[in-house]
């Protein structure tokens, strides 16, 4: 008899409500480039009010579901992933670290005030999301120049 599914994931409205609030001018435009798909079709996977679904609600999903089923193959999936995030993200070249870290301590206050403040859960994770974001951008500066400096050694 198998354990019952006690994980929960977010749902497609929830990635796209995160998705649809953080999305800049002309993004939309470059993630369709990139998919090889219309921009009319990125803007519905992206709009919380479109029943279209968005792979990464999908993604999501299925991580969620190998998780409960196989930690071991949960654990390699999520490496792979994040191998190839991080070979997608740009160096974080000449960035202040004083700038970067005063940004991610600022949404780090914001993260305290929303929960505080009792916001939705919604709201707290959009918090706790954009200040992960900074802590990361700050990791990424921190080790770029860590490395610039063992090379000038």
């Amino acid at each position: 008899m198998s354990k019952p599914f006690t994980r929960s994931y977010p749902s497609h409205y929830e990635v796209k409500r995160l998705l649809h609030g953080l999305l800049q001018d002309g993004d939309q435009l470059r993630i369709a480039r990139c998919m090889g798909a219309s921009t009319s079709t990125v803007s519905r996977r992206f709009n919380p009010n479109d029943e279209l679904q968005t792979g990464i609600g999908e993604m999501l999903r299925e991580m969620c579901g190998i998780s409960d089923a196989n930690q071991k193959l949960f654990r390699t999936v999520r490496a792979y992933i994040e191998a190839n995030f991080d070979s997608w993200e740009s160096p974080i070249i000449g960035s202040d670290l004083a700038t970067l870290v005063v940004t991610a301590d600022k949404e780090g206050d914001d993260v305290i005030q929303t929960w505080a403040a009792g916001k939705s859960v919604h709201e707290q994770l959009e918090q706790v999301t954009e200040a992960m974001a900074a802590l990361r951008a700050f990791m990424k500066a921190l080790q770029q120049s860590e490395q610039a400096r063992e090379a000038r050694q």
